[in-house]
């Protein structure tokens, strides 16, 4: 397993998904969220296109059934995202919230530039490289008619080329760590995520089990189980999550879901 290509928050484009980082094979059409709870009450659904390719070109949010947003992608020949568009519903049809650029120079890419609905140049992310392997990728946003740094992240690699180190940076300069995320592999597979904070303290320590078919089954934190996954015939069907943080209600259902797949 290697770095996945993706996008969440402020798009940590060298993110591990554990589970995820080769989803090509599960090409499903809806993802349907429930509480634990209440297993048979729809909350929220997502539907999914794909190009030729197999690339994840629309995901649509639905809340009671009623459109809510969605994220629209384009790739290059090389199956390369070069652009993402998110949108909202409102007022009977899909209006643009903002857009995301994505720029290449041999082949790698090298920037993200983030625009808003009136075509604003407000983010941006840059992305440097030790010949073609990932080191720096560095955050910026617009203000006061100049570019400011927001945060950064370095990486490190093994010879197989996984990465085995991610740490934040919060100054420009990068000479204090934030926090630092440590990668454990056995059998090619990733089995232990780690973080490390500023103080040197243990965050949390994840453990990923897998099926006896090689696919993802359980991610286990500090010795409680946080998300499980069901296959039928080697595709996966059902995912459970459970949360056992400090603060349960910032998420709906407590953080207690079950998602059910077709496709």
């Amino acid at each position: 397993m290697g770095v996945a290509f993706l996008s969440s928050c402020e798009t940590e484009e060298f993110a591990l998904d554990p589970v995820f980082a080769n989803d090509g094979k599960f090409l499903f059409q809806t993802e349907k969220t429930y509480c634990n709870r209440e297993p048979e009450n729809e909350i929220w659904s997502k539907s999914f296109k794909y190009d030729k390719n197999s690339n994840l070109t629309e995901t649509t949010n639905f809340y009671n059934e009623t459109p809510d947003s969605k994220t629209t992608t384009t790739f290059n020949s090389k199956s390369q995202p070069l652009t993402d568009s998110i949108f909202y519903f409102a007022e009977s049809r899909w209006k643009l919230n903002n857009s995301t650029v994505y720029i290449y120079s041999r082949n790698l890419l090298s920037e993200k530039k983030r625009f808003e609905a009136d075509g604003t140049n407000t983010h941006k992310t840059v992305y440097k490289y030790i010949g073609t392997t990932p080191k720096w990728e560095e955050f910026y946003y617009y203000t006061d008619n100049q570019w400011k740094f927001q945060y950064a992240h370095g990486f490190e690699f093994d010879r197989n080329g996984r990465l085995i180190k991610k740490s934040s940076y919060q100054t420009a300069e990068k000479d204090k760590v934030y926090d630092t995320f440590i990668y454990a592999y056995k059998n090619g597979k990733l089995v232990e995520e780690k973080r490390i904070i500023r103080t040197g303290e243990i965050s949390y320590i994840n453990k990923f089990t897998y099926t006896s078919e090689g696919l993802p089954f359980e991610t286990i934190q500090d010795k409680n189980i946080i998300e499980k996954n069901f296959y039928t015939n080697g595709r996966l069907t059902e995912k459970h999550t459970f949360y056992f943080g400090i603060d349960p209600g910032f998420s709906q259902c407590n953080g207690n879901l079950i998602y059910k797949y077709e496709y």
